[in-house]
Formats: structure tokens, C-alpha cells, sequence
């Protein structure tokens, strides 16, 4: 494996761990702000960015879950919203 990869990896916290296995929190199904089904923030990014960062334990992964759109997965794929 290139010393690139290795870096890579090891930023994100996916390299071989003296502990041994790791669990991590992934949230495969979530509706983003604006979703054209089950917005439960009504459009409130801030809101929702805040619920993800205090999830205990925390979230490693999301999955954006929308309808027949691509809307509030580019939405919540843009730098300003932390959320991808």
C-alpha cells in the first residue's frame, strides 16, 4: 500500500489499530433539510448539523436519503454545511 493511501486512510481513523477491531456509528437512512419526505427540520441545516455532532456515540457516516431528487444530498455534500 503507497505511503498516499496510508495517509489517507489514517486521517479518517481506517488504518490497523493496536486495539484491535473498532465499532463506528454509521447512519445509512437520514432526510435531510428539504426533503421532499419526512423533513423533520423543515429546512434547518444548523439544526440538523448540531443533532448529528452531539449524537452519542458518534456518527462516522451518513447516507442522505431523499426522493426522486439529488437536492439535499448536493446540499448536504456543500463545504458550508459540515455535513459531507
Amino acid at each position: 500500500m503507497s505511503n498516499n493511501i496510508k495517509e489517507k486512510l489514517s486521517s479518517v481513523g481506517l488504518v490497523n489499530s493496536p486495539r484491535g477491531s473498532i465499532w463506528r456509528r454509521w447512519d445509512i437512512h437520514i432526510h435531510a433539510p428539504g426533503t421532499l419526505h419526512n423533513d423533520r427540520f423543515k429546512g434547518d441545516w444548523d439544526g440538523c448539523s448540531k443533532k448529528i455532532k452531539n449524537t452519542l456515540p458518534a456518527v462516522s457516516a451518513l447516507g442522505v436519503t431523499d426522493y426522486c431528487t439529488l437536492d439535499s444530498y448536493k446540499e448536504a455534500c456543500h463545504p458550508k454545511r459540515a455535513l459531507g
